[in-house]
């Protein structure tokens, strides 16, 4: 049996001390150490937007404290994500940004662009005979039938992978957090295109690239119509856990959903990536979030949405079309968003809540570690 703990943060004090504090007394309560085996640990943040809207990534403070934790205990620890299938710059830019190589200059860690990474090629064909694919649309059974192979940054594969996301709401997943953050780790060109079979294609590089440990970022999430153009949602809590399926479960009956209608972490479950079922809660008492978390799509997403659907979504999603909505939604989520929601979402948290000191230093691009 696992542990999964809930540990709730705020709002008082320093939130640049509290957080990284939280973060490694909930680590240490889940006792990683039994299970990070490899000397060399990659920390798996979601960094995908290279704009400072809160929620939009994960919180530069709880990275700190993983790093922290992991290179004190003397791990060769690395620090990164990739870029966005619609950008190819975002990680460039969000490391910056959002001071993500601060933090691993503080601690001596490795930035790593997994986009820019030496990748190696895993065959696919023995995995997928072994997996339990549930239901699945035409368009989905296709595109995992054409899908004989990934590549995977060759440093996943000879590291112990910590995951770090953020909670957030997601129109194709209902959420995203630990299983999903090991999305990002394909090649940004396919992600789109995998997106009708992106319930199973989840649960296969999962069971490939095995996380070992899970931090959840629960200071702020994004709530609606995230990855990106959601709603800020302060929820002051942190999760962690070796099995991401059960931390996973946790996060979603946190956010309100049922973990049992969430498709990705059915998956993952019955084909053994982990269990939703027997693991122990250790930490403070459970609470869910004040609301309920909500789905929503934007324009970008449903368009695509409704062209997979029509019989012509293969010519249409190998045509220039395709790079057009790419391009769409990368345009209302890196441009219109933030300057018609994004930024006053920023300045309401910095004058209205304990993260107002975090996001201002961010603004001037300082990172008070």
């Amino acid at each position: 049996m696992s542990y999964v703990v809930f540990k709730k943060i705020g709002p008082e004090g320093d939130p640049r001390r509290v957080i990284p504090a939280v973060t490694r007394e909930a680590m240490r309560l889940a006792g990683w150490r039994k299970y990070i085996k490899k000397r060399r640990v990659f920390v798996k943040g979601n960094f995908i937007s290279p704009q400072l809207i809160p929620g939009q990534n994960t919180n530069p403070f709880v990275v700190a404290g993983v790093v922290q934790e992991l290179t004190e205990a003397g791990f060769d620890v690395a620090v990164g994500d990739a870029s966005l299938t619609a950008s190819s710059t975002t990680i460039v830019k969000s490391k910056v940004v959002w001071g993500y190589e601060q933090v691993a200059q503080k601690y001596n860690a490795e930035f790593i662009n997994l986009s820019e990474a030496e990748c190696i090629e895993h065959d696919l064909r023995e995995i997928k005979t072994k997996i339990k694919c549930g239901n699945m649309t035409k368009a989905g059974r296709k595109v995992l039938d054409s899908l004989d192979s990934l590549l995977f940054p060759r440093f996943l594969l000879d590291a112990d992978i910590v995951t770090v996301p953020v909670i957030k709401s997601h129109p194709y997943t209902t959420l995203t957090c630990c299983l999903k953050n090991s999305w990002g780790c394909i090649p940004r060109v396919l992600r789109s295109h995998l997106h009708p079979a992106v319930g199973q294609v989840i649960t296969i590089v999962n069971k490939i690239l095995a996380p070992r440990f899970a931090v959840v970022d629960g200071t702020i999430g994004m709530n609606g119509k995230g990855p990106r153009t959601g709603r800020p949602k302060i929820c002051n809590v942190i999760m962690a856990g070796h099995d991401i399926v059960a931390v996973d479960s946790l996060v979603a009956s946190y956010m309100g959903f049922s973990p049992d209608q969430v498709e990705h972490i059915v998956l993952a479950d019955i084909n053994g990536v982990g269990s939703s079922q027997t693991f122990q809660l250790l930490g403070d008492e459970f609470e869910k979030a004040s609301a309920p978390f909500l789905t929503e799509e934007n324009f970008a997403m449903l368009l695509e949405r409704k062209l997979r659907d029509t019989p012509l979504q293969g010519m249409l999603f190998q045509s220039p079309l395709f790079a057009v909505l790419c391009a769409l939604s990368n345009f209302n989520s890196s441009y219109l968003y933030p300057i018609t929601k994004g930024y006053r979402y920023l300045n309401d948290i910095v004058s209205k809540s304990w993260y107002g000191r975090i996001f201002e230093e961010l603004k001037q691009g300082q990172v008070g570690l």
